[in-house]
């Protein structure tokens, strides 16, 4: 008895099914069709998964043809649900996950096609944003070269991923329906894409493909210090009960350091400030250079775009660690 393989040995375009979840995104959802569109290649399907936008979101879907297609949820459920609508609809041997306020590169499908067809043991991938937010101002821009940071310390299609990122990414269909797609349980845009990493790779290795490049909108700085607050929480409960290493990015154990000897250093600045004590001050400039050490990849890309965005960024990699850690105290304290 022969096993059907898990893949075949060659894609094209037409295997690709499109997934992108959607709620209340009509100033971002028409420049990401009009970038599929534009492909060299155009995939199989383009299915847009709307969570019931009370926008003009699905009416500005409707004016896309072929291989434009709308889905409608009955009941506002989530990016897991509309993910997972996605999948059992999908036509393709291919799944690729965006977020609807992303616009594809040029080259976005041939990268993705050809990373398949030339890494024949790929089963999953993921790829990355550009340093070039589509949005303007310090936050967005502040998020966008650090995630590059996070991203240019990946080793291109290095397999020791855990994290599937469904910003932007693929899976071959079987593998993930076998996995049983995205956890319904996790409402809003969350943490459902990292649990789901977490139990693919149990099984299937994730890939890291460097060619597979979207543009995104970043949040602000006051949506980046609520998503933080969220989502370190989340991470935290994902961590606990996976008893794993998350490993990438802001969830390594790297930037835990740095988010710590940032607060730390706030804390011995503040309590230097009441106590005038030189001793307080010198232990809070060591711990500035420790914070400093720990972050220079993301400082020093920081600081390629400009002095100016250099000194804000790294100023907000400090307000970000003190609510991460903020956060991560209150979920200790939570559960004792």
């Amino acid at each position: 008895m022969t096993t059907k393989p898990i893949r075949k040995e060659k894609y094209s375009a037409s295997d690709i099914s499109v997934i992108i979840p959607t709620w209340n995104n009509e100033d971002t959802i028409a420049p990401l069709l009009e970038s599929l569109l534009a492909q060299p290649e155009l995939p199989k399907e383009v299915l847009v998964i709307d969570d019931c936008s009370t926008d003009t979101t699905r009416s500005i879907v409707k004016r896309y043809p072929a291989p434009v297609r709308l889905l409608k949820l009955d009941i506002n459920s989530g990016a897991a649900t509309a993910r997972n609508r996605g999948i059992k609809e999908a036509k393709g041997e291919l799944l690729l996950f965006l977020d609807s306020d992303t616009v594809l590169l040029h080259n976005a499908i041939d990268a993705l096609l050809l990373g398949f067809n030339t890494h024949p043991e790929c089963v999953a991938m993921i790829g990355r944003t550009t340093i070039t937010p589509l949005n303007k101002g310090i936050g967005p821009l502040y998020k966008a070269v650090v995630e590059g940071a996070w991203h240019d310390a990946l080793v291109p299609w290095s397999n020791t991923t855990k994290i599937f990122i469904a910003r932007i990414g693929a899976y071959v269909t079987e593998t993930v329906r076998e996995t049983g797609g995205f956890n319904e349980d996790i409402r809003g845009a969350s943490v459902e894409d990292i649990e789901l990493g977490l139990r693919y790779t149990k099984k299937y290795p994730i890939y890291y493909n460097p060619s597979l490049q979207a543009h995104h909108h970043f949040p602000t700085v006051s949506e980046t210090i609520r998503n933080y607050w969220k989502r370190t929480i989340s991470y935290m409960q994902l961590q606990s009960l996976s008893k794993d290493n998350l490993g990438e990015g802001g969830l390594s154990a790297s930037s835990a350091l740095q988010y710590i000897f940032g607060s730390l250093f706030f804390g011995g600045l503040f309590l230097t400030v009441l106590t005038s004590s030189c001793l307080l001050l010198t232990l809070s400039f060591m711990l500035f250079l420790g914070f400093l050490f720990s972050s220079r990849r993301e400082v020093c890309a920081l600081f390629k775009q400009s002095i100016t965005t250099g000194i804000i960024g790294t100023f907000l990699h400090l307000l970000y660690g003190i609510v991460i850690v903020t956060a991560a105290l209150k979920y200790k304290v939570a559960r004792k």
